[in-house]
């Protein structure tokens, strides 16, 4: 194999941090391009947080929240495939992720309108607010590791706010062999204070694409869910192909608790951690829950 470089980029956006890394090889060419293409990354996830933030009073998700009752709101396409996803993931895992938690009641169709192809959204209740949370965060980094692949950058880790991760073909580099699932934090040391464990990664996962997602209870704002629990779920770990999946999951995971998803089955691994912080991949205790490829389908 030939000599890698570590290249990092840190840049703030859609409300948090986000980190590359991105392995390159060592020579001055590769360099240069690898911050080229990494550049090209930032610009894309700026423009998706025009369309995608809450945090933007600017943005499809911005002008919805403020615009008034049956008022045409015209969104991005991004927005779309965005939404379109939220939405199936609400219906499949029974409300547990809703990206109209913050609304404070739950929204029903008959509460909102929604034309894909004219790309036009209306809300009918003045009571609507949308936030994506951290799935909007996922398909960036989805969206990054397309642009990574294409450009055949092809081992990375790249992340936003280290609770959205996507690893890719980091088997030969040892610092990346582990991943580190903060269960905690620990206030009094700041910001900067976290405990929790550390995972091995089996060789052949980090051959491949990988995305995980974390929800759990330290978290400002509980992701979203305006301070409730609604299960005795420390922390949750989810793992898919796809990081805006394993977001939406990772929090409808940690609403619904074990029982809420044992209905689930197929190829997305679900961790989690009960309140005495005992990591579970365990099938003999009915914690590992698999999710089929085409778990999104109409049922």
């Amino acid at each position: 194999m030939a000599k890698v470089q570590k290249n990092e980029f840190r840049f703030r956006a859609m409300g948090t941090e986000f980190l590359f890394r991105i392995y390159s090889e060592t020579d001055e060419v590769e360099t240069a391009r690898c911050e080229t293409v990494a550049h090209q990354a930032i610009a894309r996830v700026r423009l998706l947080e025009d369309q995608l933030s809450e945090f933007k009073a600017t943005s499809s998700v911005g002008e919805i929240n403020l615009s008034f009752p049956r008022t045409p709101v015209s969104v991005g396409s991004d927005f779309a495939k965005v939404f379109t996803q939220a939405l199936q993931v609400r219906l499949r895992t029974e409300g547990a992720f809703d990206p109209f938690i913050k609304s404070g009641i739950r929204m029903k169709e008959e509460d909102f309108s929604w034309n894909p192809e004219t790309l036009v959204f209306l809300k009918n209740n003045s009571a609507l607010k949308l936030s994506f949370g951290a799935i909007g965060k996922g398909f960036a980094l989805d969206e990054v590791a397309a642009i990574l692949m294409t450009e055949n950058f092809t081992s990375f880790v790249i992340s936003a706010g280290g609770s959205s991760i996507i690893r890719s073909r980091v088997e030969d580099i040892p610092e990346e062999a582990k991943i580190f699932w903060v269960l905690d934090k620990n206030h009094s040391e700041g910001d900067s204070g976290y405990s929790g464990t550390w995972l091995q990664t089996e060789p052949e996962v980090l051959k491949r694409a990988i995305s995980y997602s974390v929800s759990a209870e330290y978290e400002r704002g509980k992701h979203i869910l305006g301070g409730a629990s609604y299960a005795p779920l420390q922390a949750t770990l989810v793992a898919d192909r796809s990081a805006c999946i394993s977001d939406a999951l990772a929090t409808a995971f940690f609403v619904a608790g074990w029982e809420g998803v044992s209905q689930w089955g197929g190829q997305a691994a679900f961790l989690s951690v009960d309140h005495q912080q005992i990591p579970s991949w365990n099938t003999e205790a009915g914690k590992l829950f698999i999710i089929p490829d085409d778990w999104m389908n109409p049922v």
